[in-house]
């Protein structure tokens, strides 16, 4: 029986694969709005550096299979 799904923060080693996963979405442009020809920087940025928590989901071997972020939620910037 294959180990469970496991759901752990972000960490910098998981860069590559988390990229390995997001490029073809990007390249694809159907989903997010990123500019498909996103460069592998300003995608990591994007994804980990402007997100409020990153996520990885991992099999049982270690791999790296999705990852998922939340973003803070704006704040208004009208006054009453």
């Amino acid at each position: 029986m294959a180990s469970p799904l496991q759901i752990r923060p972000y960490e910098l080693a998981d860069w590559p694969a988390v990229w390995a996963l997001l490029e073809p979405v990007f390249l694809a442009g159907e989903t997010f709005p990123h500019d498909p020809a996103i460069s592998e920087s300003e995608a990591q940025v994007a994804w980990v550096e402007q997100n409020q928590a990153v996520m990885v989901a991992v099999d049982g071997a270690g791999a790296v299979v999705g990852t998922s972020y939340i973003r803070p939620r704006p704040t208004s910037q009208t006054q009453a």
